[in-house]
């Protein structure tokens, strides 16, 4: 069973844990994002990210609103 990780609210926009989401509507910049050259991608939408999460693939981190959570 994978591990659950503790949800940990980001109050401040320039944390640096949102390192992994600013610029991501530019494709050359999603290009030469830190980790692309590991492949990673971007997945929205439950249904998505709940096929991600039954996938071989590693999560790296999930951005939700506290109003969309319950939903996950």
């Amino acid at each position: 069973m994978p591990a659950i990780v503790p949800v940990v609210p980001v109050e401040d926009p320039a944390d640096p844990r949102l390192a992994d989401y600013v610029g991501l509507k530019d494709p050359a910049a999603r290009r030469g994002h830190p980790g692309a050259e590991c492949g990673l991608f971007i997945a929205e939408g439950p249904l998505v990210l709940g096929r991600l999460l039954v996938s071989p693939y590693r999560l790296r981190s999930v951005l939700v609103t506290p109003q969309r959570l319950p939903g996950l």
